[in-house]
């Protein structure tokens, strides 16, 4: 008994405990997020700044401990009166970031510059429903908060002030401990601006601005060792970004020696009690790319925030689009399940059992697909427009372009197309639509609406295996063991499925996770004799750990060891 206690407790060693508090202040960080998506007509709409904002926001309040607050499609007035609010709510020990992003202007008459705010008309001669830069200023410098910084993501935006350039490095002493680096910077007033580009410089709709400054939030900086990001960290990465490249600078009020600062939650923490299970874990999710390796065992472990930072970048980087030219490498068991496919996105092999993979839609004509190839959404668009366009025409090309954006990670606009032939079920788009936006529901986590859709399509003969081990995955991410067990058992018992080493592994899953685990013996057993196993650390890993709950301590050890080798442990 006391060698199998042992055993148990060898991945669970533990180092000394933090032997030094999290940073001490009195203040608290806010972030103000100002965005407009729809705008005044001849305005371009800008569909991203929601999605950017929100982002931000989630970033800064899981990781950094801000409040945040969204504004969305504000008026210039509206703008005026939040600021106006927050000045009387900040005191002195306070942070604040006003971050803004929607359309900006240059006038080189005036040398003044502009935010279009919702209510902004297009044509505008003497631009008194825009927003200049000399306006905000006033209301900026009544906050009482210590620490203040303006960023800028819309056109032109370099004219809200004096331009300093890009440091080479850090410019703060990277020797001095986390406490007295957090003390130093917060004795000083800081008016502070970063914008998208200078003011001669148009910025994209989608922005390479909030995209990187998002990255940098999420992975800190080279020197960012003790939980903290400073202002000149942010700016140096963001220097990285070209075409347009950001400014930043100071602006009236800021005391020489201060800087903005984004402080961890965990800052300062020293000498942390490390889990080695969990950090075997986490090895395994980062190897693999896949976040929810790492959060179905600590949903709430430290590694849990950049766990689910993973598996967000991966929605929003646009996938790779592979050519027939090309000829991947593709693992069989991880290959498209019936239809024969001439491209797909690179992550539609992800091996990782409670995670769906797309298969791709095989398209006859060429020149079709060569438009979603090149993912010109604008064709397509066009074609829905024309005038006189017969409703099966009017089909085709709805679905291409929700195939399009659905290829490129687009999903929320992508749904739209998907959904609108729910009740077409005669169309030969019904059953791919149904399918994709399935998809497109478990991503979003809606796993009840996803099996519903799967479902629908349940007796499609192209569909019928890919939907089937689907509708089982969204039972298990839905942690609904006993269904899963019900209806993966039923499948195993058909015995004709493709996917049958999956499913009894899914079903070794549930069971393990209800600490059955003499059943999740025998599945897991199964699933890595089937060969399942062997190509997937997570099942290994189950297994392993089952076995040693088991006191089957000489294959665990031989699993363990295979786990940390091909994990690189």
């Amino acid at each position: 008994m006391k060698k199998r206690l042992l055993l148990f407790l060898l991945p669970l060693l533990l180092a000394a405990a933090s032997t030094q508090p999290p940073p001490k202040r009195a203040g608290k960080d806010y972030a103000v997020f100002f965005y407009v998506t729809t705008f005044q007509p001849g305005w371009q709409s800008l569909p991203d700044t929601k999605t950017e904002a929100e982002d931000l926001k989630t970033v800064l309040e899981t990781g950094y401990g801000f409040e945040g607050k969204l504004v969305p499609n504000p008026t210039r007035q509206q703008i005026f009166d939040e600021i106006a609010a927050w000045n009387k709510r900040l005191g002195p020990d306070d942070q604040v970031l006003f971050f803004f992003s929607m359309h900006g202007y240059y006038d080189s008459d005036s040398e003044l510059g502009y935010l279009i705010a919702a209510d902004g008309l297009y044509r505008d001669e003497y631009f008194k429903t825009w927003l200049d830069y000399n306006s905000l200023r006033p209301y900026f410098a009544r906050c009482k908060a210590q620490h203040l910084l303006v960023a800028l993501d819309a056109c032109y935006s370099g004219s809200f002030g004096n331009i300093e350039k890009a440091p080479d490095q850090p410019a703060y002493d990277e020797t001095q401990d986390c406490q007295t680096q957090i003390d130093a910077t917060f004795n000083y007033r800081v008016r502070q601006y970063i914008c998208a580009g200078n003011k001669n410089s148009k910025t994209p709709g989608k922005s390479l601005f909030a995209a990187k400054m998002l990255e940098t939030l999420r992975q800190g900086s080279n020197t960012d060792t003790d939980g903290i990001l400073h202002f000149d960290d942010l700016t140096y990465a963001l220097g990285k970004v070209r075409n347009p490249e950001p400014v930043h600078g100071t602006f009236t009020g800021h005391a020489p020696g201060g800087e903005f600062v984004f402080v961890r939650k965990n800052a300062c923490a020293q000498g942390a009690v490390i889990d080695l299970a969990e950090e075997q874990t986490w090895k395994i999710a980062q190897n693999r790319k896949d976040g929810r390796i790492y959060l179905d065992e600590y949903p709430n472990g430290k590694y849990a925030q950049v766990a689910l930072d993973i598996d967000a970048a991966k929605e929003k980087v646009p996938p790779k689009v592979i050519t027939p030219e090309e000829k991947p490498f593709i693992p069989v068991e991880y290959a498209p399940y019936s239809i024969e496919c001439r491209f797909t996105c690179e992550s539609d092999f992800d091996p990782y059992v409670p995670k769906i993979r797309p298969l791709a839609y095989s398209i006859k004509d060429e020149k079709l697909k060569e438009r979603v190839l090149n993912n010109d959404f604008d064709y397509f668009e066009k074609q829905l427009n024309r005038p006189l366009l017969l409703a099966d025409k009017k089909d085709e090309y709805r679905f291409y372009l929700g195939y399009t954006l659905f290829v490129s990670k687009r999903f929320s606009q992508a749904s739209q197309y998907f959904n609108s032939y729910w009740e077409k079920s005669k169309s030969e788009y019904y059953a791919p639509s149904e399918y994709y936006y399935a998809c497109i529901k478990f991503y979003e986590g809606k796993f009840d609406e996803s099996r519903k859709r799967f479902q629908r399509i349940e007796n499609n003969a192209v569909y019928k295996e890919a939907v089937s081990i689907h509708i089982l995955n969204t039972w298990y991410a839905n942690k609904k063991q006993e269904k899963v067990i019900e209806y993966g058992t039923a499948l195993i018992k058909g015995g004709v499925n493709k996917n049958i080493s999956e499913i009894k592994g899914i079903v070794g899953l549930a069971y393990f996770d209800m600490k059955n685990y003499r059943d999740a013996l025998a599945y897991l057993e199964a699933a890595v004799a089937d060969g399942f196993g062997n190509n997937d650390d997570v099942v290994l890993l189950k297994l392993a750990k089952t076995q040693m709950e088991l006191g089957y301590f000489k294959p665990a050890i031989e699993n363990f060891e295979t786990v940390s080798k091909s994990s690189e442990i």
